[in-house]
């Protein structure tokens, strides 16, 4: 009897370590997920790549963003403000909606001037890759 008690609570630890060690990985998976989307996207605004912009983008941000990626001239628009920036990921934290992520980052611009946003993104299904779904302002 005690021999299985001891059983029970040693298989019992052994899945609360892997559980742990899952999720875990899962996290860092996500947020490496969430920092790869945010550089595809910057180098996407640095390139004035409105195609590869709209398939990084869904929900409302993509529909508030349809027409101004549809106009031809947003491109160069896009690549004069965003030529000799520099972009960083300051935080990438669990959104409260499970598979979505809050992504802050900052972009400095050539001129000087310094934009941070705060970014949720999450997959529209399982398997597929992640999106950005809003976007805000952040101030300091």
């Amino acid at each position: 009897m005690k021999t299985n008690r001891y059983l029970v609570t040693a298989a019992a630890l052994c899945l609360a370590v892997v559980a742990a060690f899952s999720t875990a990985v899962f996290s860092q998976s996500g947020r490496e997920a969430a920092e790869t989307l945010m550089t595809q996207y910057f180098q996407a605004l640095q390139e004035g790549d409105t195609a590869r912009l709209k398939s990084l983008l869904a929900g409302d941000l993509l529909d508030s963003r349809a027409r101004l990626l549809s106009n031809p001239q947003y491109a160069d628009q896009l690549r004069r403000l965003y030529s000799g920036a520099q972009f960083s990921v300051t935080r990438v934290e669990p959104h409260d909606h499970p598979g979505y992520w809050r992504i802050d980052t900052q972009i400095k611009l050539a001129a000087g001037d310094v934009l941070r946003a705060r970014f949720v993104a999450g997959a529209p299904s399982a398997g597929e890759p992640l999106r950005l779904y809003e976007e805000q302002p952040l101030f300091e």
